[in-house]
């Protein structure tokens, strides 16, 4: 399974990326899609009656959380869990018509092998 919501809410996604998402938490939206690209994923939600303004969007390493400010008209809350970690510098959020696209940019892996040196 591609995304693996808590609950059961309707969601589109590609089953070529089974392993790639998994929710911390039951996101608010009736839809998700996720698609992969050469730099990273595009992720698009439904956010209908949210203004930019009443959106956070946070990266934390490999975490992305996508919420309403208590300002907003409606909450929204949701996370995610991607297989790598994120570059948040790159990383942009368009919404149109109640549709939120986030191009994801993925980091390049970095090694955390070391050499040893024997004595």
């Amino acid at each position: 399974m591609f995304f693996s919501p808590v609950g059961s809410r309707r969601f589109a996604y590609s089953p070529a990326f089974s392993a790639a998402f998994a929710a911390d938490w039951q996101p608010s939206s009736d839809h998700a899609e996720f698609s992969a690209t050469e730099q990273g994923y595009t992720l698009s939600l439904d956010v209908p009656g949210l203004a930019k303004e009443q959106l956070r969007i946070e990266v934390d390493g490999r975490v992305l959380r996508v919420s309403s400010l208590d300002d907003a008209p409606r909450r929204y809350k949701a996370a995610y869990r991607l297989p790598q970690a994120l570059d948040a510098e790159s990383t942009t959020a368009k919404l149109e018509h109640g549709v939120l696209t986030l191009q994801l940019v993925a980091q390049a892996p970095v090694s955390s092998a070391k050499s040893v040196t024997i004595q």
